[in-house]
C-alpha cells in the first residue's frame, strides 16, 4: 500500500467518529431542553447519557489512535454502545411511548451499509431486541397483556424488516460498486 494511501476501514472509522461527535453536539440542546422543560425527572439521566456518550467517543478515539481497532473490530464495540445509549434514552424519556425508538432504525440501516458480513446485522438486531424487550418488561411491571404489547411486537417486526431491507439495498450498492470498479479496471487495461 503506498504511503499516502489510507486504509478504507480507517477512513470509515474516522468518519464514524466525527459523525458521533456531530450527533452529540446537535442532540445535546434538544435533550437538555426536553429534560428541563418537559420531563424534569429525566433531566439528570439524560445528562448522564450525554456524558457517557462523550466518554465513549473519547475512548473510541484513544483506542483507534492506539491501533486497537483493526478491521471491523471497532463496529463490534460501537454498535452495542450506540444501542445501549439509545435504549437508556428511551427508558428515561417515556419508555414505550417515547418516539426515540425510531433511532434504532437508523442504527440498523447504518450498520447495513458499513458491513459486508450479514451476521453483524443479526448481532446488532439481537442486542436491540434484548434491550428493547428489557425496557418493555421493566416498564410493564409484568403486565404483558396490555395495549403496549401489540405496539411493541409491531415495532420489533418493523425493525427486523427495515434491517433486511437495508441489508438488501446495501448489498445492491456493493454489487454495483464492484461491477463499476471491474469495468474501470478493464477499461484501463485496454489503454
Amino acid at each position: 500500500m503506498p504511503v499516502n494511501d489510507v486504509n478504507p476501514v480507517d477512513k470509515v472509522i474516522k468518519s464514524d467518529l466525527r459523525l458521533r461527535w456531530c450527533v452529540i453536539f446537535f442532540a445535546m440542546p434538544f435533550v437538555l431542553a426536553y429534560g428541563y422543560f418537559f420531563d424534569k425527572s429525566s433531566f439528570h439521566p439524560l445528562i448522564t447519557i450525554i456524558i457517557f456518550a462523550s466518554a465513549a467517543n473519547l475512548g473510541f478515539l484513544y483506542l483507534f489512535k492506539a491501533g486497537f481497532f483493526r478491521g471491523n473490530i471497532y463496529f463490534y464495540f460501537a454498535g452495542p454502545v450506540d444501542v445501549t445509549l439509545v435504549s437508556s434514552a428511551i427508558f428515561y424519556s417515556g419508555g414505550m411511548q417515547s418516539q426515540l425508538y425510531l433511532i434504532y432504525f437508523v442504527i440498523l440501516i447504518n450498520s447495513c451499509f458499513g458491513h459486508t458480513w450479514k451476521g453483524y446485522l443479526y448481532y446488532l438486531s439481537a442486542i436491540i431486541i434484548a434491550e428493547y424487550t428489557y425496557i418493555f418488561v421493566a416498564l410493564s411491571g409484568g403486565a404483558f397483556m396490555n395495549p403496549d404489547t401489540i405496539d411493541f411486537g409491531l415495532r420489533l417486526v418493523f425493525l427486523g424488516l427495515s434491517g433486511i431491507l437495508g441489508y438488501t439495498i446495501a448489498a445492491g450498492f456493493r454489487d454495483q460498486n464492484k461491477r463499476t470498479e471491474e469495468m474501470d479496471n478493464e477499461k484501463e487495461s485496454l489503454y
